[in-house]
Order: C-alpha cells, then structure tokens, then sequence
C-alpha cells in the first residue's frame, strides 16, 4: 500500500515537472477532503498549526517552488509556496473562525470522553488509574 502511494507521488511529481497544474492535479489525487476542491491551497497557516514535518518542507521553498515528495505520518504530500506573510497578531475578528473552532473542537473531545466513561461503566470495565 505505502509504495503504491509512493509512486502514485512521484507519478504527480513528474507530472508538475513537465508542467502539469498544480491546482488540476490536487483537486484529481488529493485524498484531502478539506483541500481537493481548492486544488490543494492550505490558504496561510503558522508554524505551529500545521505538522512539523510539513511545515519543514515548506520552509525550505521560495515563493513559487514545488517540494519533492515528502512523507508525513498521514501519507505523501508535495507542496508548492505561493505566498508569505509577515506574522503578525490577529485582531479578535479575524481569529473568531480559530477560536470558534478550537471551543467547538475542545467540546467534541469533552463529550466523547464522556461517552467513553459513560460506555465503560455500563459495560463494568475496570479502567486503571493513571
């Protein structure tokens, strides 16, 4: 399975080589859901919302290069920087959508830890203490 993915990336990676769109080819193979139907655009990100082992990659471009194939514990990815931005503070309204999601985020985790012990009581599981 890893080395049919590995091939299908380089498969890509040839592809962008020759002149293929970027954009094209991520909307076709990306197995993002949240990203394919932007052709791949991950829109500005910081470094520490994004995996390290992406965000080395991509620190590694200038505006408009492509990345080689790289892996990352959820699979193959190729990159290509289109923009930087100046980090900066955001005021509350641009980081309402981040925080939003965060609280929404922090809830889910809450409440599935609450299945969870709610599923092992019933069920007379003993659980050891940490």
């Amino acid at each position: 399975m890893i080395e049919t993915k590995r091939r299908a990336i380089e498969t890509v990676a040839t592809d962008l080589a020759r002149g293929a769109d970027f954009s094209q080819l991520a909307a076709q193979f990306s197995e993002d859901e949240a990203t394919k139907a932007n052709g791949g655009d991950l829109n500005y990100f910081s470094s520490w919302r994004i995996m390290p082992e992406f965000f080395g990659a991509i620190a590694k471009l200038r505006v408009g290069e492509t990345s080689k194939p790289f892996r990352s514990h959820l699979g193959f990815h190729i990159a290509r920087l289109i923009d930087i931005k100046t980090a900066r503070a955001l005021s509350f309204e641009e980081a309402r959508p981040e925080v939003v999601l965060a609280l929404e985020n922090e809830k889910r985790r809450r409440a599935l830890q609450s299945l969870v012990a709610g599923l092992v009581t019933r069920a007379g599981f003993v659980r050891p203490s940490r």
